[in-house]
């Protein structure tokens, strides 16, 4: 039988940064300042519409996925 699971979200105390969270010399911080990402918003710019992603067979609420 399928149940249903309690969940609760507390909200993060506003005192929390993600800045204060990663080491000052972890590698993505590393990775972050070495590699340029920059085109990628260009490159996958064709494959939004407005505020969303366009519609695809694969996200019609029919799909198996």
């Amino acid at each position: 039988m399928m149940g249903t699971k309690d969940r609760r979200f507390d909200p993060l105390p506003r005192d929390v940064s993600l800045e204060d969270l990663v080491p000052k010399d972890g590698f993505y911080r590393r990775l972050e300042a070495e590699l340029d990402l920059s085109f990628v918003r260009e490159l996958v710019a064709p494959l939004y519409v407005g505020a969303g992603l366009r519609w695809t067979r694969w996200s019609s609420s029919s799909s198996s996925w």
